[in-house]
């Protein structure tokens, strides 16, 4: 998978800890028939009403942010490769514990469900998704307690993880805490009818709305959400996580403290993920050198520049260097059509081909179409229409295929 990116910017608007709850409410008043009310006699603090307590910062909000960051940068660090600065490349993810639908089902590597959501693509991806993950820390976890806070951020990131598979292209690699995130939303607005002030509980469902709806939409339109780097079906399924979870701390909760129950499952939950966790980067860094030495040699992503006619004066010295790499062939190719020496362009073109379909997992699906809409012109212009249609079918109808060469086919009448 393309490395897939995040929610986009957000801003924290205060930095006031909301009052969660209507500070002129009572605390309930004890009965003979009530055995559990009986009980408290406002000794014990734990049972005092939420207003009774000063909290000043989500400190598993501050603490999540604190290891996703420490993870970025010891990602960075041990990156073979990168495609831009600090951004590590899809090889470089592989061998970093990125979610691959062939590895992690093919070959058995489950951990890669567990390190995946804590891995990020580059700089941005991590600064959103962290802005979002502070954004409804600070009005949602107030709310739960710093355990279901990381128990819904867990389950969520193994549900991201799962949705991830079911939806998105196999051979894409996927990173990051989105699906997470994406649980924590899902569960605010399911738990916000727990809150008693009306205007803190329409902000927190406003916010959590504003940035679940766009994150988890495109997933029931395929073509969009296999499109591009944003992942939506680890966001979906991190909603499910989320909303499942949600509706069990509601049931479940506590009216004299005004938390959900099952306080000690939260904390098994969080520290189960936090050792899962960290054996499953464990096994990432064991297995890092094995993916580093069957990897085949090839063209850095930090190489390749984005203008094609750039590209193309690299086209000779690629494919010396790197002769199992595609792109080398693809772009010297296009050079030789340039040249309006057709058959030679079909020869470096069918090999380009040849060799990505080799190593199809290194590489987007929309470079595998360039590669093909490409080899169409050229059979075309060796004057072979149905050839050159069949050679495309599969390019004209995909959205990932580059929009300038999709033109040209239908120029060319190869496109309908």
């Amino acid at each position: 998978m393309p490395a897939k990116t995040t929610f986009g910017r957000r801003d924290i608007a205060r930095r006031t800890v909301p009052a969660l709850f209507d500070p002129g409410r009572s605390a309930p008043t004890p009965s003979e028939d009530d055995p559990d009310i009986r009980l408290y006699d406002g000794s014990d603090t734990s049972l005092r009403p939420r207003h009774d307590r000063q909290i000043t910062l989500p400190g598993a909000t501050i603490a999540l942010i604190l290891v996703l960051a420490l993870i970025f940068g010891m990602e960075v660090d041990r990156a073979i490769d990168f495609t831009s600065w600090l951004s590590p490349s899809r090889q470089a993810l592989i061998a970093l514990g990125g979610l691959d639908g062939h590895l992690a089902i093919g070959s058995g590597e489950w951990w890669r469900l567990l390190t995946a959501p804590m891995l990020h693509a580059g700089p941005m991806h991590i600064i959103g998704n962290c802005a979002v993950l502070a954004l409804i820390g600070w009005y949602f976890e107030p709310l739960v307690g710093p355990g279901w806070f990381i128990g819904i951020f867990a389950i969520g990131a193994l549900g991201g993880s799962v949705g991830s598979l079911a939806q998105s292209d196999p051979d894409m690699v996927s990173v990051g805490a989105s699906g997470a995130i994406s649980a924590l939303l899902a569960a605010a607005l399911v738990a916000s009818f727990r809150i008693d002030d009306d205007q803190v509980r329409r902000r927190m469902q406003i916010i959590a709305a504003r940035i679940l709806i766009p994150a988890v939409l495109p997933v029931f339109s395929l073509a969009k959400a296999n499109q591009g780097h944003v992942d939506y079906g680890a966001h979906l399924g991190g909603a499910l996580a989320g909303i499942m979870v949600a509706l069990l701390l509601t049931a479940t909760w506590n009216s004299r403290t005004r938390r959900p129950g099952l306080k000690p499952l939260s904390i098994v939950i969080s520290c189960a993920f936090t050792v899962l966790t960290v054996t499953s980067f464990a096994s990432a860094a064991g297995r890092a050198p094995v993916y580093a030495a069957e990897t085949p040699p090839l063209i850095p992503d930090s190489q390749i520049p984005n203008d094609a006619k750039e590209a193309i004066k690299h086209s000779d010295e690629w494919t010396a260097r790197y002769p199992n790499d595609p792109r080398g062939y693809f772009y010297k190719g296009l050079d030789l059509l340039e040249r309006n020496n057709i058959p030679e362009g079909a020869i470096q073109l069918r090999h380009a081909l040849s060799l990505y379909s080799d190593h199809q997992a290194e590489f987007s699906s929309g470079f595998g179409h360039s590669v093909k809409i490409a080899l169409a012109i050229a059979i075309r212009a060796e004057g072979d229409m149905a050839a050159a249609r069949e050679m495309a079918q599969e390019s004209c109808a995909a959205p990932d295929a580059p929009q300038d060469l999709l033109k040209i086919l239908k120029d060319q009448k190869i496109c309908f």
